[in-house]
C-alpha cells in the first residue's frame, strides 16, 4: 500500500520518505559496528584491525555480489546479515580475552554488504545526491552517536565494556529492521530518472571488467587517492576514544558534539550537489570538494599545532576535511560518471571496489602503528598521517581529475546502453 501511493505522490514526498528510510537503516547498522570503540582495551588496535579484515572481506566479495542481487531478495539478506553481526558482538562478551578478535572478524564481515544494499534503493535518480546527503549524515552522526550511547551504558549503567556492544545493538535491532522494511517500498526508478542517470542493469563479472578498462587510469588515481582518505578516517574514528583522552578533553557526549556539526556541514554540501544538471561539472565538482577538504584538514592542523584552534574546533574542521575527500567516493562520484559518460553500469561495483582498496589501506596504516612503533600516541600519529595523506590526496585527486576531462574531450560521446549491453 506505501509504495503504491508513493507510486502516485509527489517527488518531493517519495523522495523524502526514501531519505528518511535509508538515513535510518544506514544510522542503524552503526550500532552494530562501532559501539565497542568507545571503551578502552588493551589490544583496541587487534580489534580494530580484525573488524577491518571481516569488512575488507565482505567488500571484495561484494564487488561480485552487490552488482548481482535481485531486488525483491535485498531486505531480506540485509536482515541476516545484521542478526549475524549481533551474535557476533555477543560472542564477544563470552569469549576469552584472547580470542574475542575473532568475534569483530566475523561482526565486520556481514556489516560490509549493507551500504551496498541500502545505495541499491537510491542510485540512478535524478535527486541521488540529496538521497546520498541522507546516508551521508547517517554514518558521520551514527559513529558519534552509537560511541556517546557506548560511554552512557557504562557510565550509568556500569556495564561491563565486552556486554556494552551486544546491548548497544539489541537496543537497536527493532527500529534497524523496520527501517530495512521501508527501504522496500521505494518504487524503482521512473523513465525519466533512467533518461536523466542512465541505465543501471545487473552486472555480470564480464561487464565489470569492461567498465572498470575503459576508465582504468582515473580509477585507479581514485582507489589510490580513496586509500589514503579511508585509512585517515578509520583512525579519527576508531581512536577518538584514545585521542580525546590524550588531549584531555574526554566525555561521553564528545563523539556526538564533534560529529553533528560535521554531518550537517557535509549534508548540506551534497544535497545542494543535486542542483548540477550536467554531470561532467558535477564530478569535476566532487573533486574540487576532495582536494579543498585536504586544504582544511591541512590548514586546521596546522592552527591546531600552534594552538590557534582548540581540539574541539580542530576535529571538527578536521572531520568535515576528511569527510568532503571520504564521502563522494561513497555515494555520489562514481555515479556522475556513470551518468557523464552515458555507461550501464552500477555506481555500486565502483563503490566496492574502492572500499576494499580503501579499507585494505587502512589495515596497513593501523599495522604498520601497531608494530612498527607500538609505544607512540595516537594524538601524533594521526597529525603526522593527516599532513602525509593531505599532500598525497590532492596530487592524486588532481591527476584523476585531468584524466576524466582529457576522456571527456576525447572520447566523451555518450554511450548508448541498449548497444553497450548488446556487445556485453
Amino acid at each position: 500500500m506505501i509504495r503504491r501511493y508513493l507510486q502516485q505522490a509527489p517527488a518531493s514526498v517519495t523522495t523524502l520518505y526514501a531519505l528518511v528510510a535509508a538515513f535510518g537503516a544506514y544510522f542503524c547498522m552503526y550500532a552494530f559496528r562501532k559501539p565497542y570503540t568507545a571503551a578502552s582495551f588493551d589490544d583496541k588496535a587487534v580489534l580494530v584491525i580484525a573488524q577491518l579484515i571481516g569488512y575488507t572481506l565482505s567488500k571484495g566479495v561484494g564487488i561480485l555480489w552487490i552488482p548481482q542481487v535481485k531486488k525483491e531478495q535485498r531486505a531480506r539478506y540485509a536482515m541476516i546479515l545484521i542478526l549475524i553481526a549481533e551474535l557476533a558482538l555477543v560472542s564477544f562478551k563470552f569469549l576469552p580475552e584472547d580470542l574475542r578478535w575473532i568475534s569483530l572478524l566475523i561482526n565486520g564481515f556481514p556489516l560490509g554488504f549493507i551500504w551496498g544494499l541500502v545505495f541499491s534503493y537510491l542510485e540512478g535518480r535524478k535527486l541521488t545526491e540529496v538521497l546520498a546527503a541522507g546516508l551521508t549524515i547517517s554514518f558521520i552522526l551514527s559513529s558519534g552517536m552509537v560511541k556517546s550511547v557506548g560511554s552512557w551504558l557504562m557510565i550509568f549503567l556500569h556495564l561491563n565494556p565486552a556486554s556494552m556492544p551486544w546491548i548497544t545493538g539489541l537496543i537497536f535491532l527493532p527500529v534497524q529492521f523496520l527501517f530495512i522494511w521501508m527501504l522496500t517500498q521505494i518504487p524503482a526508478p521512473n523513465p525519466e530518472d533512467v533518461q536523466e542517470r542512465t541505465y543501471r542493469p545487473v552486472m555480470k563479472p564480464g561487464e565489470m571488467k569492461r567498465f572498470y578498462t575503459k576508465f582504468a587510469p582515473g580509477f585507479l588515481a581514485l582507489t589510490l587517492a580513496y586509500m589514503l582518505f579511508t585509512a585517515l578516517r578509520d583512525i579519527r574514528e576508531n581512536f577518538a576514544n584514545e585521542i580525546w583522552h590524550e588531549l584531555n578533553q574526554f566525555d561521553p557526549s564528545i563523539f556526538t558534539v564533534t560529529e553533528l556539526p560535521t554531518g550537517l556541514a557535509i549534508g548540506l554540501f551534497m544535497a545542494l550537489c543535486y542542483r548540477i544538471k550536467d554531470h561532467h561539472t558535477a564530478y569535476g565538482l566532487y573533486h574540487a570538494a576532495a582536494m579543498a577538504g585536504m586544504v582544511i584538514a591541512l590548514g586546521s592542523t596546522y592552527l591546531f599545532e600552534h594552538q590557534f584552534l582548540s581540539p574541539v574546533i580542530w576535529m571538527i574542521a578536521l572531520g568535515i576535511g576528511i569527510y568532503l575527500a571520504y564521502v563522494t567516493f561513497s555515494s555520489v562520484l562514481f555515479d556522475r560518471i556513470i551518468a557523464a559518460f552515458r555507461y550501464p553500469a552500477t555506481a555500486g561495483f565502483m563503490i566496492y571496489v574502492v572500499d576494499t582498496a580503501g579499507y585494505t589501506g587502512s589495515i596497513l596504516v593501523m599495522f604498520g602503528k601497531q608494530y612498527a612503533d607500538p609505544e607512540q600516541q595516537w594524538l601524533p600519529f594521526f597529525i603526522h598521517l593527516v599532513q602525509w595523506v593531505g599532500y598525497s590526496g590532492i596530487a592524486l585527486m588532481g591527476a584523476s581529475w585531468i584524466y576524466f576531462r582529457m576522456k571527456t574531450r576525447i572520447a566523451g560521446e555518450p554511450v548508448d546502453h541498449k548497444a553497450a549491453l548488446a556487445n556485453s
